[in-house]
Parts: C-alpha cells; sequence; structure tokens
C-alpha cells in the first residue's frame, strides 16, 4: 500500500468518525461499530470485546494489546501514554499507576518503539516483533 493510500484511508476514517459524531449530536442513529471500522468489510470491535478476545494476565500485555487496538481499530500511527490509560477506562479496567512504565516494559521487550511526538507528549508504535506477538495471542485464542 502506498502512503498516499495509507493517507487516503485515513481520512476517509477520520470523516467517517466525524460523520457519525454530527449524526449522534443532531440526535440521529449511529452505528459507530460500522461507522468507525478501518475498512468496510472489516466489522469494528469495541475495546472491551478486543480485550476479552486476548485474555491478556497482565497490565503490560494489556498495555501492547491496546497499542495493536489503536492501530488497528482507531487507525492511529502512533499514540502517547494518555491514549493507553484512556483505554483502560474504556474497557473498564482498574488503570495501573503507572502507564508509561507498562509501555517501557513493553519497549524492553522490544514490543513498542518510540515514535516521535505530538503537541509535546512522547508517542509509540507497534514493532513488527509487537504485531506478531499480538497475533500469537490472537491465534491462540
Amino acid at each position: 500500500m502506498s502512503d498516499s493510500d495509507d493517507i487516503m484511508q485515513r481520512l476517509t476514517a477520520i470523516d467517517n468518525r466525524l460523520s457519525a459524531i454530527e449524526r449522534f449530536l443532531a440526535g440521529g442513529a449511529v452505528n459507530t461499530q460500522q461507522e468507525v471500522s478501518k475498512s468496510g468489510n472489516v466489522p469494528s470491535l469495541s475495546v472491551t470485546e478486543y480485550i476479552l478476545q486476548l485474555k491478556p494476565s497482565s497490565d503490560v500485555d494489556r498495555t501492547v494489546i491496546f497499542a495493536s487496538f489503536l492501530e488497528e481499530y482507531r487507525n492511529l500511527a502512533s499514540f502517547t501514554s494518555d491514549d493507553i490509560a484512556s483505554l483502560f477506562m474504556e474497557a473498564r479496567i482498574k488503570k495501573p499507576a503507572n502507564v508509561p512504565d507498562k509501555i517501557g516494559k513493553n519497549i524492553s521487550k522490544g514490543l513498542l518503539m518510540p515514535a516521535g511526538e505530538i503537541d509535546g507528549k512522547k508517542t509509540w508504535k507497534l514493532t513488527m516483533t509487537g504485531q506478531a506477538y499480538v497475533k500469537e495471542l490472537k491465534n491462540g485464542q
């Protein structure tokens, strides 16, 4: 996939989410599961469904799974520790006291890597090893 195709997919996903939010605010019916999905033929999952399917045993594993969720279902190229923290809350799982520590442990394991900064906040992304790790968890269901 070329960079321009990737950009177009992201812009389409953003436009779909914005349209869904506008309809919601206007009081219209919204099927956000379908509308915010990455592509028309891949149904979206909630973060709760995603985490329940993969059954992580620790906050470090939950963190890398949330990173995968952000990339796969929220179309984020990179994420902040705040993004991960908000997914703990969204999934109704007690947020660890130190989310950056969980990210750091995944960096040490080679599952996450630094991706720069956005608005002065450090960002990270999954490594190829991290993608393979989450794929193994999915296959072990």
